[in-house]
């Protein structure tokens, strides 16, 4: 079975319906959606997405992050990916200079440690090419 990486905006864009989200990026999480592929969601992405909720202006509620989480199971199509050791040594090959937020490195690296496509937008991750790129 195909499996893949979601970064936090294509997830939020995804569970929202917002018209952002990229077509082979919607197409993908679709695919999820009815057990056709898996998606493996990084924890930082996770946590990013409770931050978010919380703003004045939330991008997504509380209660679709919790949805979310409701998903996620080992052998399930959402999976959370953790944020362990062999991430955090992925990290390394990032280069700071081209994707310098921390999350969006955290992000890749999980890519890179799984070895799967990362679903996301983000222009510097495009620039950079160190893992296989989905969104349009």
């Amino acid at each position: 079975m195909e499996q893949f990486v979601a970064d936090t905006n294509a997830l939020i864009w995804h569970l929202t319906q917002d018209p952002l989200l990229g077509e082979g990026a919607k197409k993908t999480l679709q695919k999820a959606d009815r057990g056709e592929v898996i998606v493996h969601i990084p924890a930082i992405s996770l946590f990013e997405m409770v931050y978010l909720s919380e703003r004045p202006t939330p991008p997504i509620s509380r209660s679709q992050v919790e949805q979310l989480l409701e998903q996620l199971r080992p052998d399930g199509s959402y999976r959370i990916a953790a944020l362990d050791e062999q991430v955090i040594r992925h990290g390394f090959e990032i280069p700071r200079d081209q994707v310098p937020d921390m999350p969006d490195r955290a992000i890749a690296a999980t890519a890179l440690a799984l070895g799967f496509p990362l679903l996301t937008k983000d222009e510097r991750l495009h620039n950079w090419r160190g893992v296989p790129l989905v969104w349009d």
